[in-house]
């Protein structure tokens, strides 16, 4: 996959595909990640993840930029078909569900099931959030680092390139949620009117009462992987 850094967990026979993605300031090597692709090796599903642009081992690599986060996980999903016919599962997190997503909104790509946890669909307003959290209004003569102790770059290019995933009403894309009520990041009302208005009747949304974005209270992991191979299986 070029210079792109990935871990994958080997299936004994693979007979289809779980592609994560990572969220952001994250990166492959997520416990989440981790739990669900260690929880399917003895099944019959590879589970592949992937370092986004600028995170995990791509760390230090000039300006975050979506643009070239999606051409990574174009090049990934290319790559993952050259070598397999096999059915590709989606499991996305957070700013990757945002990216995936977009990729899902002008693509002609089948997946056969897509979960999304976390999904920080208004990035806009998000990192924004993300912004004040460090202290800054505004970007105007030079790149932030915002990466939570992580060196991730930012300027106002990224930040205008920042826009809702949009899909045709009618689409027949049928879509997962996992969700924490207790987010900080993400507005759980907006998110519901968000998969009501494209995805009514073929969503369903995984609440958990007391998770934040993170989900670290004991047993939280545990769910994530047990809904995650429910849907798979």
């Amino acid at each position: 996959m070029n210079n792109i850094k990935y871990k994958i967990f080997q299936a004994k026979q693979t007979k289809e595909i779980l592609l994560c993605l990572h969220g952001f300031a994250g990166d492959k090597e997520s416990s989440v990640i981790d739990a669900i692709g260690s929880s399917l090796k003895n099944s019959n599903i590879t589970t592949i993840s992937f370092d986004l642009p600028c995170h995990g081992e791509d760390e230090n690599r000039g300006i975050f930029r979506v643009e070239k986060c999606q051409e990574y996980l174009a090049e990934v999903l290319k790559e993952i078909k050259s070598h397999t016919s096999a059915p590709i599962n989606i499991f996305a997190t957070s700013f990757g569900a945002y990216l995936f997503l977009h990729y899902l909104s002008s693509s002609n790509d089948k997946f056969k099931n897509i979960i999304l946890r976390s999904p920080a669909i208004d990035m806009p307003h998000i990192i924004r959030k993300i912004m004040k959290e460090h202290g800054v209004r505004d970007i105007k003569f030079s790149p932030i680092n915002l990466g939570y102790g992580r060196e991730l770059f930012i300027d106002n290019q990224f930040i205008s390139s920042l826009s809702l995933p949009k899909f045709d009403s009618k689409n027949s894309i049928v879509i997962n949620i996992i969700q924490g009520r207790k987010d900080e990041l993400i507005d759980c009302a907006f998110n519901e009117k968000y998969f009501e208005k494209y995805f009514n009747g073929r969503h369903k949304i995984y609440y958990f009462d007391s998770a934040d974005h993170r989900y670290k209270n004991p047993g939280e992991k545990e769910k994530i992987v047990e809904i995650v191979k429910n849907i798979l299986f």
